[in-house]
């Protein structure tokens, strides 16, 4: 089996970079590594076919990891990929380096699908058959009414994961209330006025769009604090980033879910959380915007949806 070795010391990017690869190539095996120690630990016990690291990291970068690679002959990965967002930061000695590749950051999915394919020689797996290509493009290209029903059949498992999720977290007895569509060029404001949100950007073969969970400042504290066993009286940097777990969570349980119905996505992070009164969430494309509201015991909270074809 293929091998794979991520350094990065966000999560985050580890995580996108799993999500995917686990998308595309699900026959990889991913290991995740915080820095360049933990990394040497992985492979004085194995050989990668392939290490993906960041550049610049703390205790140990991505330049200091390659030079001490070479102590490592026998396991030293046949290739490696590094993740710079200015190639003209990358030292002389470490461009020289044999079988490495720069990537700039943020990476783009159809040149590193390139580099998989020619150093890895790994196909991709299609995102959707043919049939469903068809359908989807159709589904897409129809008036609002069809705008909304290929909408509520593709947000379906994103609430059923999130009301499964948040209750197992919290035994809050979470439920859906309404689902209504919000035009985005009619009005700036959200229906559903949160105070804290997190979006992240959703992609396919044939479409692009964005998801957003959006809660008020009570609910988020009321579930935050139960589950991390805090007595936060209001939203801070800290906490804030409970909210971005979650909808990682959320996503990754959907995209199993979805892959069953053929409708295989990606997600392109990191999350963004934002919180204040009277909150604007970004979605990244414009277009008619899929809302369902919840109910809970902790308080409401809301889903935000937008998809269109490409």
């Amino acid at each position: 089996m293929t091998s794979i070795c991520i350094v990065d010391d966000d999560e985050d990017v580890r995580e996108v970079f799993s999500i995917f690869i686990e998308e595309n190539y699900p026959d990889i095996d991913i290991t995740e590594c915080g820095n360049g120690y933990e990394a040497l630990d992985e492979i004085n016990q194995k050989k990668f076919d392939l290490l993906i690291s960041d550049l610049r990291m703390p205790d140990m970068d991505g330049e200091e990891l390659i030079r001490r690679l070479d102590q490592y002959n026998e396991n030293k990965p046949d290739h490696i990929l590094i993740l710079t967002g200015y190639l003209g930061e990358i030292a002389e000695d470490t461009a020289k380096h044999k079988n490495i590749t720069f990537l700039t950051k943020p990476f783009k999915e159809n040149v590193f699908k390139a580099f998989i394919r020619k150093n890895l020689k790994l196909i991709d797996k299609p995102t959707l058959d043919a049939t469903n290509q068809k359908k989807m493009s159709e589904e897409l290209s129809n008036d609002q009414n069809r705008i909304q029903q290929t909408g509520l059949e593709f947000i379906e498992p994103f609430i059923d994961v999130t009301i499964s999720f948040l209750n197992s977290i919290s035994n809050a007895n979470v439920h859906k209330s309404k689902v209504y569509i919000k035009k985005y060029e009619q009005s700036t404001e959200i229906p559903f006025e949160a105070e804290i949100a997190t979006t992240v950007g959703l992609r396919s073969l044939h479409i692009e769009g964005s998801l957003g969970l959006l809660f008020k400042q009570e609910s988020f504290l009321q579930l935050s604090n139960q589950f991390n066993q805090k007595q936060d009286h209001e939203i801070n940097n800290d906490n804030a980033h409970f909210l971005g777990q979650i909808i990682k969570k959320i996503i990754k349980e959907t995209t199993k879910i979805l892959e069953v119905k053929n409708f295989s996505i990606s997600y392109d992070g990191p999350y963004h959380v934002i919180y204040g009164e009277q909150i604007n969430i970004h979605h990244f494309q414009k277009g008619p915007i899929l809302v369902t509201e919840f109910n809970s015991d902790f308080g409401p909270l809301a889903i935000e949806l937008l998809i269109k074809g490409k």
